[in-house]
């Protein structure tokens, strides 16, 4: 902080001891403790109300941001967004709907699948049931 050496420390025990005496020195250095020891417990007690003032303003501005969040209503915003989707269009804006085209593709296939859900599920309902057209009595 101050950027001071042992040697410049040495200086100034020096001084101290041939200006105050070694008789006056150890109270002396007892005052200046004291005195630092204050300086210190007033400079903590403004860091700890500047702290706490800086905790007031973030959790006033939570309470802000709370309030501002409770204020939202977001089922409120997707039914309006519903009604306003759903409101009837004016005819010239209606565009015309066009019937799908069924192609020969589409056609094969739903006739496979015709062909698929008639078939039993298992072998022995199959060879009953082939088995039994097959072999139907001659009338005469």
């Amino acid at each position: 902080m101050f950027d001071i050496g042992w040697s410049e420390l040495l200086i100034i025990a020096v001084v101290a001891i041939i200006v105050i005496g070694p008789k006056d020195l150890p109270r002396m250095l007892r005052n200046l403790g004291r005195a630092m020891g204050a300086v210190r417990r007033t400079a903590s007690e403004f860091k700890a109300q500047f702290e706490d003032a800086v905790r007031d303003s973030e959790l006033e501005e939570l309470q802000r941001e709370f309030a501002d969040v409770a204020a939202m209503n977001p089922a409120g915003a997707i039914e309006n967004a519903i009604g306003a989707s759903l409101e009837p269009v004016s005819p010239s804006e209606a565009k015309p709907r066009t019937a799908r085209k069924t192609t020969a593709k589409t056609k094969s296939t739903s006739k496979r699948r015709r062909k698929t859900a008639a078939k039993p599920a298992n072998k022995t309902a199959r060879r009953r049931t082939s088995g039994s057209s097959a072999k139907k009595p001659k009338v005469q």
